[in-house]
């Protein structure tokens, strides 16, 4: 039972009873796990190329992230970022594949040749906060 002082109570009490139900809130998107590293570097302050094409021969060929040497920022990235999936909810899991783990470490080699330092790190790594602590590690230690 609601007791109520006067007819302007009243009223506040059954206006607030009569209000429409809030509508529950519905995510029209799961962030990737490189969505979710591209927010942490920016919340870092640290500038990235998504997707970088790493090498000019072949556009085809590039990786989640360059980042950026904070005193170049218009020259090529310093620090090659892949995320490896490791095959949670929304990813191929083509890392895990023997033929997808040969393919990427072909590919780590030809980054490797063209001079460039990769860091490979899991979805695990990305949402426990240890691949963000790594890479600023990484960018600080460039910008010295």
């Amino acid at each position: 039972m609601v007791r109520v002082r006067d007819a302007a109570e009243l009223q506040v009490y059954v206006d607030r009873v009569n209000q429409p139900a809030k509508a529950p809130v519905v995510m029209n998107h799961v962030p990737t796990t490189e969505e979710i590293l591209g927010l942490q570097l920016q919340e870092a302050g640290i500038s990235y190329t998504p997707q970088y094409h790493f090498n000019p021969s072949n556009q085809n060929q590039r990786v989640d992230f360059g980042i950026l040497r904070p005193d170049d920022l218009a020259g090529k990235p310093f620090l090659l970022i892949e995320v490896d999936g490791n095959g949670t909810k929304g990813h191929t899991g083509a890392h895990r594949s023997v033929k997808g783990y040969e393919a990427d470490r072909e590919r780590d080699f030809e980054m490797l040749m063209l001079g460039f330092t990769v860091l490979r790190v899991t979805t695990r790594q990305v949402m426990r906060g240890r691949a963000i602590i790594w890479i600023q590690e990484l960018v600080k230690k460039a910008g010295a």
